[in-house]
């Protein structure tokens, strides 16, 4: 009985000993460079790092282990990533754009057309590349519609020399964020892929744009020099300061999971807001370098890359979401770790065609259909299993004729995650 007792006693005080170890950050074997890890970046199965004076690292194995993958691409401070089909793309500060296919990973300069080579942000709305630069006279936003073959200036509108820090888009529109103070600077949209922008400052008193991020209709913006986060919900019309529980104010990342928002800070380390930014909680327990320059999540971790004068404190950290996330109900942590994202349509509005992109991290039975103001079922898009990846159907009116103008949904069911965006025909 006693030896019984023993057993237990030892079984749950080692149980408690590991949770209490998982329920932590920890450091990964990635490169620490006291310069450090400005940009990370989950695709597929692999977990991607770019190691400011190290160029590109990358891991299979959730961070266990690291691989350098820098042929043809040297030690260039890596700034940004972006992925379309199986062409993965990085940002550099001096040397432009490299491309590289994700199987071989090997590096081909891409900045044919890049009038200025230190870039710093990079997006990607349908099959068109957008590249932020700020390092010349020549500084603003360039578009390849040729995966990087060639480029052209888009920054029509924007006040010349732009640095451009950070880009996103939302599948409709594209976002730009200008780094400084006065008329020129601050946030900007694009409706024609950067052929004219127009500003979209009207609530923002800081204008030092470090990032942006889309999730769904929302549209937060992360400040430099004390100005904290900014959401839209309206496409950039009207912004307003979300920093309730914020303890630090300068914005250096984000990362997005379902309805969850990690930020990551200059001095404070990471925080968390479940409520779309109407409070946030730190969660830096095991950190032992609060500077934080990039974070990414996939369908278990969250990884945070960070920077330091120690070399012990700096590299890639990463900590469960499982055991960050505990007051959610199964369904909703299901949903939320799988991060299944749905885009909204573009164009819209649209005629004759338009494309309806989602996102699965794990094999799903997918079905995507087509439903009209009253709720009747006009066309079924999917309805199959499908391996993990990035997909974009084609919805053509001109199959269906019958169909008139006006408003139209598309539902996405993967699993038991379900959601439906709005969409308007226009004939």
């Amino acid at each position: 009985m006693l030896r019984h007792f023993l057993f237990l006693f030892f079984f749950f005080a080692i149980s408690f000993q590991f949770n209490q170890l998982a329920a932590q950050w920890q450091q990964t074997t990635a490169p620490k460079d006291p310069s450090g890890v400005y940009a990370l970046s989950c695709h597929a199965n692999y977990l991607y790092a770019g190691i400011s004076s190290h160029g590109v690292y990358i891991s299979t194995d959730q961070g266990m282990s690291w691989t350098a993958k820098n042929d043809g691409l040297f030690n260039y401070s890596i700034r940004d990533f972006a992925f379309i089909d199986n062409n993965i793309f990085v940002a550099t500060r001096g040397a432009g754009v490299f491309r590289s296919v994700e199987s071989e990973i090997s590096w081909t300069s891409a900045s044919s057309g890049l009038s200025d080579l230190e870039v710093y942000a990079l997006t990607v709305k349908g099959t068109k590349l957008f590249a932020g630069s700020g390092g010349s006279m020549q500084a603003g936003v360039y578009m390849s519609n040729d995966i990087a073959n060639s480029w052209v200036k888009v920054s029509n509108g924007l006040t010349l020399p732009a640095p451009v820090r950070a880009l996103a888009s939302d599948g409709q529109y594209l976002y730009t964020g200008i780094y400084g103070t006065g008329d020129g600077s601050g946030i900007f949209y694009s409706s024609d892929d950067g052929v004219t922008w127009m500003e979209a400052n009207n609530g923002i008193t800081n204008r030092y744009v470090w990032k942006l991020e889309v999730k769904g209709d929302n549209l937060f913006a992360g400040m430099d020099n004390g100005g904290g986060v900014y959401l839209s919900t309206n496409n950039g019309t009207l912004w307003q300061p979300i920093n309730s529980g914020m303890t630090d104010s300068i914005i250096q990342s984000f990362a997005v999971n379902g309805t969850n928002i990690f930020v990551g800070t200059y001095t404070g380390g990471v925080f968390l807001s479940t409520n779309n930014g109407t409070n946030w909680e730190a969660i830096n327990t095991g950190l032992t370098n609060l500077d934080i320059k990039s974070l990414a999540v996939d369908g278990t971790y969250i990884y945070a890359g960070t920077a330091g004068s120690g070399v012990g404190e700096n590299g890639v950290w990463r900590r469960t979401l499982s055991e960050i996330i505990t007051s959610l109900d199964s369904d909703v942590i299901e949903d939320i770790l799988s991060n299944i994202s749905l885009r909204q349509n573009y164009p819209n509005p649209f005629n004759p065609t338009t494309v309806i992109s989602y996102e699965l991290p794990k094999k799903s039975r997918v079905d995507l259909k087509i439903y009209d103001i009253l709720g009747n079922e006009i066309a079924t898009l999917v309805s199959e299993e499908k391996p993990a990846g990035s997909y974009e159907v084609e919805f053509n009116v001109a199959q269906n004729r019958i169909l008139t103008s006006g408003i139209y949904f598309y539902k996405l069911q993967a699993g038991s995650f379900v959601e439906t965006k709005k969409m308007v025909l226009m004939k």
